[in-house]
């Protein structure tokens, strides 16, 4: 994800685009370019954004998109906790939004458990 704003332009492409820009590189990737392509147009497509394509990681204005200054994401892990003092309805909406729309696991714990007391206690 870039942190600044950059300006592209290869003579085809011409656009401003803002810090928060999320940048995929096409090589190294454990998936074919073709495959990279058709993940990416199904992206696009459940989530109603523009992907464009770059020929160089050179930038007209602003950071390249090789820069130090473009932070790499990783996948979030998420703690939810449930059980007394906590919403059964909600705590199942959420847990379905996350597990099944985004794709992302979640971990379930009671406040009582030992693990969320050491974690309670540390941020204390």
């Amino acid at each position: 994800m870039t942190t600044e704003n950059f300006i592209y332009d290869d003579g085809d492409l011409k656009k401003t685009f803002s810090a928060g820009t999320i940048i995929i590189p096409a090589s190294g990737q454990p998936v074919t370019g073709i495959e990279l392509a058709g993940l990416m147009g199904k992206a696009a497509g459940e989530c109603g954004i523009t992907i464009f394509g770059v020929r160089t990681g050179l930038t007209r204005e602003g950071i390249d998109l090789g820069s130090n200054r473009i932070i790499v994401l990783q996948k979030p892990s998420v703690v939810m906790i449930t059980g007394d003092g906590a919403n059964s309805s909600d705590a199942g909406e959420i847990w379905h939004m996350l597990d099944t729309r985004f794709g992302i696991p979640v971990t379930m714990i009671t406040a009582a458990d030992s693990e969320w007391q050491i974690l309670t206690d540390t941020i204390s």
